[in-house]
């Protein structure tokens, strides 16, 4: 597993990777018992729905669903597929001992693994409180047991609570038993300066750069954590 330390402006770095299909195998890693343990299942599902879905696109005969519901579902799948997307790194991280670091050649590899740890500390404080939080919210969700149809209150709420506890026991994995290998890469260092230039300059910079690590999904992370810090 390779993971990317990449720059997003002055002094500030991200962790991206790519080319690696989220570990979502929930053995070991979720209590057998109480909150958790109820929202395994919905977890599975929202998973299934979302890679079925995602499947469907690829393949060119995803149709847009007929019916309010089914609609709504849609979309939460669809917000789902995004989800998985975004934390894939982390939910990755729970199975890993050895990890490739790339960053910039502009960066020590001190620095580079100390920016990674701060980074993983960080994440790790900042998911377990979500998934706490979201626990809360699925029991609350119980409420709309009665209605007919799929709870889908409920399910989110499920989806993110064990989806933030994944996240929480991969930032827990980088910090006491990944082993980090640092690699030093000449195209990031150029992305500090990219991201200095007006749009018309920097998107093909990027896309560039992208190109030249073999990311192709680099660019749309790089403009989203932009916007995302503006």
């Amino acid at each position: 597993m390779e993971v990317f330390l990449v720059p997003v402006g002055p002094a500030r770095y991200e962790l991206y990777s790519e080319h690696v299909e989220a570990e979502t195998s929930l053995d070991g890693d979720v209590p057998q018992t109480g909150v958790m343990a109820r929202a395994r299942q919905a977890f599975a599902d929202m998973l299934l729905a979302a890679a079925d879905r995602e499947r469907a696109k690829r393949e060119g005969h995803w149709q847009e669903p007929a019916g309010r519901f089914a609609r709504l579902r849609d979309r939460a799948t669809a917000w789902v597929a995004e989800r998985v997307a975004e934390q894939q790194l982390h939910w990755n991280l729970r199975k890993r001992t050895t990890v490739a670091l790339v960053h910039p050649a502009d960066v020590s590899p001190e620095v580079a693994l100390a920016t990674v740890r701060e980074a993983l500390t960080q994440d790790k404080r900042r998911h377990r409180g979500w998934a706490a939080a979201h626990a809360v919210f699925f029991a609350l969700g119980g409420v709309l047991a009665p209605l007919p149809g799929p709870n889908l209150v409920a399910y989110l709420f499920a989806f993110r609570m064990v989806g933030h506890w994944l996240s929480m026991r991969g930032a827990v994995q980088g910090l006491t038993r990944v082993q980090w290998t640092p690699r030093a890469s000449g195209a990031l260092a150029e992305m500090t300066e990219a991201l200095t230039l007006p749009p018309e300059a920097r998107h093909p910079r990027v896309a560039d750069i992208a190109a030249r690590l073999n990311l192709k999904d680099l660019p749309a992370f790089v403009e989203r954590v932009r916007l995302r810090r503006a």
